[in-house]
Parts: C-alpha cells; structure tokens; sequence
C-alpha cells in the first residue's frame, strides 16, 4: 500500500498555501510546512514528525492529531490553535510539540499515553487539564500555562517531573486517582511543587507566607533534570563552555547572550541555543563533531564557520 506523504520541506516557507486537505495523507515529513501561511487544515494530521508545521502563525481552528508519536516542535508557536484532539493511537507526545500555542485552550488526550514531552504545552491557554493513564511526564510540560485552573490524572506508571506544572500561578485543583491533592481558595496562590528527602510538597503562598501539603508516596515525582542548569555560565554577554558535550536546551530561549566560544565541545545538543535571539558570535571548537536539530534555529547569528571542524550531522 502507497504512503501518502508530505515531503520533508515540500511547503517550507511558502506563502502560496492557505488550506491543506489532508484526508489521504498518512505521513507529513520534517519541516514539511513549517513557517508557511497555511491558515486550515482539513482531515486527521497523521504521523506529523520533528518541526512539520513549526510557526506556522496563522494556522487556526481545531487540530487532529493521529499516529504513534506527535514529532518535537511540530506545532511549535502557532499561536492561533485553539483546540488540539489527540486521536488514542497517539502514544508519544514529543517535546515542544505546541510550545507556545498561546490561543490553545482545549486540549483531548488519549486515554493511554507512554510520554508527555520537556515543554510540550509550554506557554499554552489551556485551562482544565485531564489525563487519563501516562508512563511519563517529562521538563516544564505544562509550565507558564498562566490559565490553567484544573488537573486531573489518572495515573503515573513511571514518572513525573517536579517543574511539569512549574509557574501556573492560577493552578487551583489537582486530583489524582480520584483523590484530591490540591484545592486552594482565591486567596492562595499555586508556587509549585517539591521533591524533598522526607517526600514531596505543593507550595502555596497564602498572605505572603508559603505554605505546603505533602503528597502521598504513591505518586512518582522526580527532581527536574539539575545537569539542564547553566549555573557554571555566565548569563550574559560572551559565555565560554568547556565541556565535551552541550545538553539539549540548555540555553534555549536565553536572550542576554551575545557569543558563544565552545572549547573542547565534541557534541551540541538539539536546540541548545534556540531562540537566543541576541546571539550574533559563535567560535566553534575544531573537536566539534555533530551539531543537533535546531541547535541555533532563531538565533541572532550572522556568520559560523564549519571548516576547522569535525562535524558530521548538522541539521538547521
């Protein structure tokens, strides 16, 4: 049987496309529409993977979404999404899947999902939040979600993430296999969650004091990722890194930076430097062997020179 698809970077770009009927395409490619003037989407979005309709900003309405895994930065910052439905055969939800789909207020899940991305809904509208059965939560999946008020969640098999819901400030309740775990009054204020020796606590600030409620043992949290800090960097103005491998993220969105000297780096992960808008200067080690996926994308950068080193997959 023939696969439908959409070719990686077919539409990139283009500012011809409005509408996308989709009702016999099985797969949408890498970067196949990203950044295109697409405004409506007919039909189910069937194995969209990795940046497919990244920043497409004027694409609207309700999303279909089918296939095993919805592919990183996909619907990154299209910000005029209202309504995502994730058909259940979806099982992987990557990260930054609908990063910054502001407009993004309803959200349908599958009942059974194996992984919930790093800042898969980061920075959406999204307002009541419910998930059935997960294996995992990972990074900030649902952080700065600024209108989110309701959690439900079924169940964790394997883990959540302390910062998962870091920064909702408006987050009231939250339940958890039918127990409730959190239910604030309009005097008190979500500040987060924390892994303790001892267990796990919600803060909240009540009257300018903090407050806690420990959580029962049952429920999986982890400590966020502390190697994803860039605490031995200097967080403005020409940073040097000395280490053999930059993490993946680990200084996305960071806009005090203006230059990069990587020594001694063999590997940059995907999207370390994303969105640092600033960043005009990037002197790369001759060690440097592999650059990842939208390691610079959004960067300010005006010139990078390759020759001196030993890279051998560099993916804009």
């Amino acid at each position: 049987m023939q696969n439908n698809k959409i070719k990686y970077g077919q539409y990139y770009a283009s500012t011809e496309i409005k509408d996308l009927d989709l009702t016999e395409i099985d797969e949408i490619e890498e970067s196949a529409c990203a950044s295109s003037s697409i405004e409506q989407i007919k039909g189910t979005v069937k194995n969209v993977r990795n940046f497919a309709f990244s920043v497409c900003e004027k694409l609207k309405g309700t999303i279909k979404v089918g296939g095993e895994k919805v592919g990183r930065a996909a619907f990154e910052r299209c910000p005029m999404i209202e309504k995502v439905v994730l058909e259940e055969d979806v099982e992987y939800i990557d990260g930054w899947a609908f990063d910054e789909c502001e407009n993004l207020t309803q959200l349908t899940l599958p009942q059974m999902l194996k992984t919930i991305g790093e800042e898969a809904f980061h920075r959406t509208g999204i307002e009541t939040l419910s998930i059935g059965e997960v294996g995992s939560i990972k990074e900030n999946a649902f952080s700065e979600c600024s209108k989110l008020k309701t959690i439900t969640i079924q169940k964790i098999n394997e883990s959540i993430k302390s910062n998962a819901f870091s920064k909702c400030s408006n987050l009231k309740n939250i339940t958890y296999n039918g127990k409730t775990l959190m239910n604030l009054n309009e005097n008190q204020r979500f500040k987060g969650i924390d892994v303790q020796d001892d267990g796990v606590y919600i803060k909240y600030e009540e009257n300018g004091n903090i407050a806690t409620i420990k959580l029962p043992k049952d429920i999986p949290f982890e400590r966020r990722d502390e190697e994803l800090k860039m605490e031995p960097l200097k967080p403005e103005g020409e940073v040097t890194i000395d280490q053999k491998e930059v993490p993946e993220g680990m200084l996305r969105e960071c806009k005090t930076i203006t230059g990069v000297t990587l020594d001694s780096v063999e590997k940059i992960g995907n999207n370390a430097f994303d969105k640092c808008s600033n960043l005009k200067k990037v002197e790369l080690a001759p060690s440097v062997r592999k650059i990842g996926r939208c390691a610079f994308q959004d960067s300010g950068i005006e010139k990078i020179d390759l020759r001196n080193t030993r890279y051998n997959s560099y993916t804009r």
